[in-house]
C-alpha cells in the first residue's frame, strides 16, 4: 500500500486491546494501522475513524454498518473482519480490526507495470469476482470496488488477491434492488459515496450500491488491468458526464493483443441498464478466463504446433529409415508371417479353379504291387498319356523321377507324343540337378533342347523364417544366373497359351492365396484316376497334377493356418495351392517398398502428434488408436484388394513412436488448460 505520514495515534494502545504502530494507508472514514493484539501477540491490521470533535454521527453509524457487513463475509479472498468497537476515551474512536494482509494493490500494479497481460490478469479477476458473489449471496455490496481497494499477495503462480475497504457496503436486499429509473435526470447527487471512475451510472443517480453496480465496478477494474486505463478518464465531471451517456471504447482498440471476446464480455457489463448485465461477477470472470485460456491455446498452437510437428516428422522419419532392418529381422518376420495368417483367417474361403485335379500316389495306390516306384515308369506313363489323349491340358508331376524311368518305353512315348503338355520336377541343391535324368538321351535328341528344357519346372520352395511356406515364385535363378521356371509358372504358360486362361504372374516372388479352399480341389488317388484313364473318361480341361502323399515321402510343408489347412500339408496339395493362386490370375501380390513406407512415415506421424499435442490422456489415446485402426484396417482392406501389406513391423514401430513420443512429451511444455 501506498505510504502515510505516520499519524499521532501511534504508539498508543486502542480500547486497551491493540498496540497501534506504523501508518498502512488511510481512506475518507480514517487510517488503517500495523497493530498488535496485546493479549495474544498476534500482528493484526487496525481501522480507526478520523479523531475530531466534528465528526459526524452519520459516519459512526456508517463504520458500524461496515464492521457488521464484514462480520459476516468469510471467503480466501476477502479480508477478515476479527473484532469491532469503540475506544470510549475521549469523543470515541471506533476501530475495524482484520487480519494483517501484506500485498500491492491492483492500482499501483497498474500505475507501475500498464496493461496487465490478460493470462495474468485471469487468475486475479476470478479471486475478486469469487469475493463479490459471496458478499452478494449474504446480501452485501461492497459499493466501492477499485484498483486500489484489491491486493495481491505473493508472487507468480502463487499470488492470490484480497479485496479489502467494504467501507461503503450496506446491508441490502440485492434480489429487490430498484431497477434505475431511464427518465432520471443525470446529475451527480448531493452525497456521492465512491470513485467516479468506477460508477455504474445509477449509483451516479443516487441509487445506493447493488450487485449490479458492484459488477460495473468489477468490469471497470478489469478493463483498467488489461487496456491499462479507465473507459473514462479526466475531469470528474467529464468523467460522469461520459459514464452516464457514452459508450467506452472497446478493449481491444485500446491494448491490440486482446481477443474480441474480451470486447463481448466487458462491453455487456459496463451497460448504463443494470438490467442488462450478467447477474454474477463471476460469469464476467468466466468470460475472461475463457478468453484467456483461448488466447494462451492460440499462442501455444501458433509457438509449439511447426516444432511438435516437425518432431513428429524426424521421429517418422528415423523409424522408417529403421524400418527396413526391422522388417528384416527374424523374429519379426515370424510376426509377419502371423499377420498374413490372420488376414488370410478372417477372409472368406475362396472355392478353387474347377480345372484343377490332384492324383495322389498314396498307400493304397501301392498295395498292389511291390515293385519299387522306379520300376514303375510304364505303368504311370501309360495312364497319364491316356488322359492326355482324352482331353487334359497338362500333366505336372511333382516328383523327382528317377533315373530308370529313361529305360521306360511307355514313358518316352508319353514325351514324344505329349511334350508341350507334361511338366517334369527338377531341384537343385546347388551343385547337382535332380530330374533331367529321367529322361532317355534318344528320347532328348529327338525333342532337341530346347523343347526339353521346356519339359522341366523346379520344385523349389520359399519358407519364411519360421518354416511356413507363404511364397511361390514362377521362376527360380539356377547356377549361372539364369531364370529357370518353377513347376507352377510351367503350368501356368501351357494353360494359358491352349486354354486361354487367366495371364499369368511375371517371373518373380508371390504370396500363395490360402484365402482359397484348398480341401475342395478336385482330388483322385493314383488307383481310381488310373482307372478312370482306363475306362476312356474324359479329361477336358483339366489340369492334372501328380504327387506322393504315402508315409515316407518326406514332401510335407507347413502352411499357414487359417483354420481351412492342416498345418503341414504334402508337396502335391502345396503345388494344387500355387497353381490356383496363378489361375485366379490377380495372385497375391505385396506392396512394395517405395510404397509402403512412406505410407507408413504417414502413419507414424499420425501415432506420435496426438501425444505431443494433446494434454489429457483421453483424447490422446482415442485420436492414436484410431489412427493406429485406421491403419491395420488398410491393411487388411488392401489384402482382401489381393495387396498384402506388411503389418507386424509398422506396429512395433508404432510402439517406439509411441514411446518416444512419451518421452518427448515429458521435455516439452504442456498444452495450456
Amino acid at each position: 500500500m501506498p505510504s502515510a505520514p505516520e499519524p499521532v495515534l501511534a504508539g498508543r494502545v486502542l480500547d486497551g486491546k491493540y498496540a497501534l504502530q506504523g501508518n498502512l494507508g488511510g481512506g475518507r472514514f480514517g487510517q488503517v494501522y500495523r497493530a498488535t493484539h496485546i493479549a495474544l501477540q498476534k500482528p493484526v491490521a487496525v481501522k480507526v475513524l478520523h479523531a475530531g470533535d466534528e465528526l459526524a454521527a452519520r459516519d459512526f453509524e456508517q463504520f458500524r454498518l461496515e464492521a457488521e457487513a464484514l462480520g459476516r463475509l468469510s471467503h480466501p479472498n476477502i479480508v477478515s473482519v476479527i473484532d469491532f468497537g469503540v475506544d470510549m476515551r475521549g469523543a470515541g474512536t471506533p476501530y475495524l480490526v482484520m487480519e494483517l494482509v501484506e500485498g500491492e494493490t491492483l492500482e499501483a500494479i497498474g500505475a507501475r507495470r500498464g496493461a496487465i497481460d490478460l493470462n495474468e490478469a485471469a487468475p486475479w479477476l476470478r479471486g475478486v469476482a469469487a469475493a463479490l458473489d459471496h458478499a452478494h449471496a449474504l446480501g452485501v455490496a461492497h459499493g466501492d470496488l477499485t484498483a486500489r481497494n484489491v491486493l495481491v499477495v505473493g508472487s507468480g503462480a502463487d499470488a492470490t488477491v484480497k479485496v479489502i475497504d467494504f467501507g461503503l457496503a450496506r446491508v441490502a436486499r440485492l434480489e429487490s434492488a430498484p431497477a434505475p429509473s431511464e427518465a432520471a435526470a443525470p446529475g451527480l447527487p448531493a452525497r456521492f459515496e465512491g470513485t467516479p471512475e468506477y460508477a455504474s451510472p445509477e449509483r451516479l443517480r443516487g441509487e445506493p450500491p447493488s450487485a449490479a453496480s458492484d459488477i460495473y465496478a468489477f468490469s471497470v477494474l478489469a478493463y483498467r488491468l488489461l487496456t491499462g486505463r479507465h473507459p473514462f478518464e479526466g475531469a470528474t465531471a467529464g468523467v460522469i458526464h461520459a459514464q452516464l451517456t457514452t459508450l467506452p471504447p472497446a478493449p481491444s482498440a485500446l491494448a491490440g493483443p486482446l481477443p474480441g471476446a474480451v470486447d463481448a464480455a466487458l462491453l455487456r457489463s459496463l451497460s448504463k441498464r443494470a438490467a442488462d448485465r450478467p447477474r454474477t461477477a463471476s460469469e464476467v470472470a468466466g468470460a475472461l478466463g475463457a478468453a484467456a485460456r483461448e488466447a494462451a491455446r492460440a499462442r501455444w498452437r501458433r509457438r509449439e504446433g511447426p516444432r511438435r510437428a516437425l518432431l513428429a516428422l524426424a521421429l517418422a522419419l528415423g523409424l522408417v529409415v529403421a524400418g527396413p532392418w526391422v522388417s528384416s529381422l527374424a523374429w519379426v518376420q515370424r510376426l509377419e508371417g502371423a499377420t498374413e495368417d490372420l488376414r488370410f483367417a478372417l477372409h472368406r474361403p475362396v472355392p478353387p479353379d474347377p480345372r484343377l485335379l490332384l492324383v495322389a500316389i498314396d498307400e493304397a495306390s501301392l498295395a498292389g504291387d511291390p515293385r519299387p516306384l522306379s520300376l514303375r515308369g510304364d505303368e504311370f506313363a501309360v495312364p497319364l498319356a491316356r488322359a492326355l489323349s482324352q482331353g487334359a491340358a497338362v500333366v505336372a508331376l511333382d516328383l523327382l523321377l528317377p533315373e530308370a524311368w529313361a529305360s521306360s518305353g511307355a514313358f518316352g512315348d508319353l514325351l514324344l507324343e505329349h511334350a508341350p503338355r507334361v511338366v517334369l520336377a527338377m531341384a537343385s541343391d546347388g551343385n547337382e540337378v535332380v530330374g533331367p535324368e529321367a529322361v532317355d538321351g534318344l528320347v532328348a535328341g529327338a525333342l532337341g533342347p530346347e523343347a526339353t528344357s521346356r519339359l522341366f519346372g523346379s520344385v523349389m520352395q520359399f519358407p519364411s523364417a519360421d518354416g511356413t511356406v507363404r511364397r511361390a515364385s514362377t521362376a527360380v535363378v539356377d547356377r549361372i544366373g539364369g531364370l529357370r521356371p518353377t513347376l507352377a509358372g510351367r503350368v501356368i504358360d501351357i494353360v494359358g497359351a491352349s486354354a486361354d486362361a487367366a495371364a499369368a504372374a511375371s517371373p518373380g516372388e508371390f504370396l500363395v492365396d490360402y484365402t482359397v479352399d484348398a480341401q475342395a480341389i478336385g482330388r483322385l488317388n493314383w488307383a481310381m484316376f488310373a482307372g478312370h484313364a482306363r475306362e476312356g473318361r474324359r479329361f477336358d480341361g483339366r489340369i492334372i497334377l501328380v504327387g506322393a502323399e504315402f508315409t515316407g515321402s518326406g514332401d510335407r510343408h507347413r502352411v499357414p493356418l487359417p483354420g481351412r489347412l492342416p498345418g503341414a500339408i504334402s508337396g502335391l496339395a502345396l503345388q494344387g495351392a500355387v497353381v490356383n493362386t496363378l489361375l485366379a490370375g490377380r495372385p497375391l501380390t505385396a506392396a512394395s517398398a517405395g510404397r509402403t513406407w512412406p505410407a507408413v512415415g504417414l502413419w507414424l506421424i499420425g501415432i506420435a502428434l496426438p501425444w505431443l499435442w494433446f494434454r489429457r490422456l483421453a483424447p490422446i489415446v482415442l485420436v492414436a488408436t484410431g489412427i493406429a485402426l485406421t491403419g491395420c484396417g488398410a491393411a487388411v482392406a488392401a489384402f482382401f484388394g489381393r495387396v498384402v501389406v506388411m503389418m507386424a513391423a509398422p506396429l512395433l514401430l508404432g510402439l517406439v513412436a509411441v514411446a518416444a513420443a512419451a518421452v518427448l512429451r515429458a521435455w516439452l511444455p504442456a498444452p495450456p488448460e
